[in-house]
């Protein structure tokens, strides 16, 4: 019986421990997607300065992968402009085959979701 119920302690501790660890994850992850979307420029540097450090760039090469990257976060950037008006068409298009197949309850459980992940579902 002693050995059970330090057998289930011990369990319960695990337990906690991954699901501390799942929570703690999930939270530094949302927080780095949000700081890289609102700061590109901030991910372009961390690149940079791994790039130099991992090739040992000369200062002339940081320059120019500086520029190389700069102009490609630039590129990335209108090519998600001329393809964000597609891809919203695409994912309401989506929203709304779901929402057709869906009973009363599950559309209202549907839009609670929508509206829970709105700063995700929108990018």
């Amino acid at each position: 019986m002693k050995t059970l119920k330090v057998c289930l302690v011990v369990g319960l501790i695990f337990i906690a421990g991954v699901a501390g660890g799942v929570v703690a994850t999930r939270i530094t992850l949302r927080h780095f997607v949000q700081n890289a979307i609102q700061n590109p420029e901030v991910i372009n540097l961390k690149i940079e300065r791994e790039m130099a450090h991992k090739l040992r760039l000369n200062p002339q090469q940081r320059v120019e992968v500086r520029a190389i990257l700069t102009g490609t976060r630039q590129r990335l950037k209108t090519l998600r402009q001329d393809f964000q008006p597609q891809f919203t068409n695409i994912v309401q298009d989506a929203r709304t085959q779901i929402s057709a197949v869906l009973t009363t309850q599950q559309k209202v459980k549907f839009e609670e979701f929508q509206t829970e992940n709105q700063r995700f579902l929108q990018r």
